[in-house]
């Protein structure tokens, strides 16, 4: 083993920025279960020579409890808020409807594919 003072292999001094953001998400909409949604979170570097560096920091969970709580938006490009507010309920309706939209795109993308393989145009 090297001792603590000696580089590691190819070792180089860096320079950058660092920031936190969501990386990965997740929604459980659980039968007969309250609904929840969780935020993986990673620390990003951007380096001097343009590249990007990324590193886990934890996660964060929401329950979907009460309709009625509100979100205060935020423009996703400055962090700043908006004005607006959502319910917790319509955030819901919102995921649940693109949930369902998503699920109508691939039965028509499926339909359609096996209308062509079946030789119907």
């Amino acid at each position: 083993m090297p001792e603590p003072t000696e580089p590691d292999y190819r070792q180089s001094a860096v320079t950058g920025t660092k920031w936190r953001r969501s990386c990965h998400g997740e929604f459980d909409n659980a039968h007969a279960r309250t609904p929840w949604i969780r935020f993986d979170w990673e620390d990003r570097v951007l380096l001097a020579d343009g590249s990007t560096i990324g590193t886990p920091a934890g996660s964060t969970q929401r329950e979907f409890s009460d309709p009625s709580a509100t979100l205060a938006l935020r423009n996703p490009e400055t962090g700043a808020l908006t004005g607006q507010t959502i319910t917790h309920g319509e955030l819901y309706a919102i995921l649940w409807s693109l949930a369902m939209e998503s699920a109508a795109l691939a039965d028509a993308a499926a339909s359609a594919s096996s209308l062509g393989s079946a030789g119907v145009s």
